[in-house]
Order: structure tokens, then sequence, then C-alpha cells
């Protein structure tokens, strides 16, 4: 029998440049698997269910209109209904969750309620973050490091800090669920937050969150205006059909960009693929570069560039390292950090050297 289209269903997987949402098809994230949002390849929300009134909305839906925005709608019925009213029997609670990905998240509910009776509820967010390296995920792992939560009842954040330290080296990282906008107030519970919901007849309910994530001692959060595409080659065929899955293939490829490792507005880098292999990869991201090349040189340029800038400078048996040797791969999660394996710049490769060579013919031309 012939198995899924997508490799990754049930779940949806939303992403943009290092950061990586894989969540079910319901909105939450169990922390199974490859379930989790993911930052410099690190898991920063393993955790995430919401319920309305304590129950489990019943899913009706969703849909991507880019890689990086995802909505999904839910449902709750709402009980007691008869055909006399006013509260008929097909009366219900209507969730939806936009989620923008990118630096973080964000998260915009709006909860309408379809009747013609008020509603006074709770809508619950249970929350959970344990900070495991991608490459740990799915995997039996020691737990690195203590993870501490706070409340900051002002600024309406929800903080999960994170240290670990290995033969002196230490590791901070963090999550900061922030309440940005909110109709009504917000309590932390020991799951999460919980939000006290009134909703008049045919009303609505909105709240805004903000899901930030602290790098190299810095907080990344989801900018405020999105990316837009760039001019590029376009394609035209007969039948359309051709030209359609060459521009689908090129918008696929624009967005794996990684903004966080591009040198320049006209080099751009990008990742090998999601969710597992974002961040620095040199053969696969100058292969898709040269590849690429009949759309611009901006893929190429950027590869080459970030190759050069990482390119080893002395022999270290414990990376692989010679001087001159171009890296392989370059990991940001905990175990790479805190030096337990030497992915934070791996050398352990012969082609990537070679592909540079060919590369840079290539652009040359």
């Amino acid at each position: 029998m012939a198995g899924p289209i997508d490799p990754h269903w049930p779940c949806h997987v939303a992403f943009h440049g290092y950061t990586v949402l894989v969540a079910r098809q319901d909105s939450s994230i169990e922390g199974v698997g490859w379930e989790g949002l993911f930052d410099h390849d690190t898991r920063i929300l393993s955790r995430h269910r919401v319920l309305l009134g304590d129950e489990v909305p019943r899913t009706l839906g969703s849909h991507a209109a880019a890689p990086d925005l995802w909505t999904i709608r839910l449902q709750v019925p709402r009980r007691g209904g008869t055909a006399a009213g006013p509260l008929l029997p097909q009366d219900a609670l209507a969730l939806e969750i936009a989620r923008r990905i990118g630096a973080g998240m964000e998260e915009r509910y709006l909860l309408h309620n379809h009747s013609a009776v008020p509603i006074e509820t709770t809508l619950a967010l249970e929350l959970a973050a344990d900070f495991v390296d991608l490459q740990e995920v799915g995997q039996e792992h020691p737990h690195l490091g203590r993870t501490r939560v706070r409340w900051g009842a002002n600024a309406r954040s929800l903080l999960f800090e994170h240290h670990a330290t290995h033969q002196g080296h230490n590791l901070r990282r963090a999550l900061r669920v922030r309440v940005a906008e909110c109709d009504g107030e917000v309590q932390r519970t020991r799951r999460g937050l919980l939000f006290p919901v009134a909703i008049p007849p045919r009303g609505a309910w909105r709240a805004r969150l903000v899901y930030g994530s602290l790098v190299d001692g810095s907080w990344r959060e989801p900018a405020a205006h999105r990316r837009e595409p760039p001019e590029r080659t376009t394609f035209e065929s007969d039948p359309p059909l051709l030209a359609a899955a060459a521009e689908q293939a090129a918008d696929d490829l624009f967005a794996l960009r990684c903004p966080e490792l591009e040198p320049g507005p006209q080099e751009w880098f990008l990742n090998a693929g999601v969710p597992t292999y974002t961040g620095v990869f040199g053969r696969d991201s100058m292969t898709a570069g040269w590849q690429s090349a009949l759309l611009g040189p901006e893929a190429l340029r950027g590869a080459l560039a970030v190759m050069a800038r990482t390119q080893a400078k002395e022999d270290e048996a414990w990376r692989d390292a010679e001087p001159g040797k171009i890296v392989h791969e370059m990991r940001r999660g905990p175990l790479s950090e805190l030096e337990i394996i030497p992915h934070r710049a791996y050398y352990g490769t012969q082609t990537a050297s070679a592909m540079f060579v060919v590369a840079l013919s290539e652009a040359w031309h």
C-alpha cells in the first residue's frame, strides 16, 4: 500500500529561516517524535494544547497560505440547545488560530460565539518546553541542564529559561510566551495560561501571543512585516502545467532561505531541508545554488560567501578540520553548543571542498 504524499502526515510543517514548527492537524503539540517548535536546532516548545471550557475542540480544517503561515479552524458545540431557542442545537463556539513562523512564532486567536445567547467560558493553553537538541528528538536522551518557569504578570509573559553546562561550556536558551493583545485578563496556571472569556451574542473574542526565542543572549521574535518574494526569472510553457511546476519549484526554493545566515541582500543562503536540516550545510547549499542558477546568482553567491567565511584555519582532530577545508555542517543545538558533539563546526567531508571549486567556477561563468 502506498503511503501519504506528505512524509510528515498527519503533522503539519511550517517554517521560516532557522525556525520550524511541527504540529498536529488540530494545532496541538505533544512532543512526540518531531512535534514541537524548533529554533536554532533546539525544541523550544514541546507541548501546546488548547482547551475551551475544559473541552478539546473538534478540528474543522486548516489552510497553509505560505510555508510560514498556517490557519487552523476548530469548534466546540454549545450544550443544551433546543429547536425553540434561543440556544439552538447547532450553535457552537468557533475558534480560529492563525500562526506565523519565523524567529519564533506569532499566534492570533479569534473565538466566535455563533449563537443568540451570551457565553462565559475559559480558553486554557497548556504549554511546556524541554529544550531538547534536534538530533536527540525521538530518542532516549539524558536531560541536560535545568529549566525554570516564571510568570511576569505586568508584562503578561510566561518565561521558560534553560541553563546547562558541560566541561566548562555554558548554554542559555529560553522561550518567552508574551500576551501581546487580549480582550480581557490572563492568568497563569500550573500547566500554562488561562483566559477567562465572555462573549455577547454573535460576538467575538481576540488575543495575540508572541513566542520569542533567546539565542546568543538576544531575543528573537517574528518581524512586524513578512518578507516579500524577490524579482526572479519567470516561466512560460505550452502546456502551462510545465511552467506551473517550475514556478512552484522556484517558490519552494525561495522558502528555504535562511535570512539569519545571509551575508547581504544579494547573497542568499538556503537551508538543506526542513524540519531537520536548517543552518549551514556546505555541500547542500552550494549544490542548490549551482542547480538553481537559472533563477539568478544570489543563492550561489551567498553559499560561496558563507563557505569562505567558515573555512577551516587549523588542524583540529575533534572537528576533522584542516587548513582550507570547507565545512560540512554547523549545528546550534545544545549538544553542539556544549561541545558534546563536534558539530558546532564539523568538517568531516571531502566533497564540500571539491564542490567549492566547482561552484566558484560556475559563479564566475
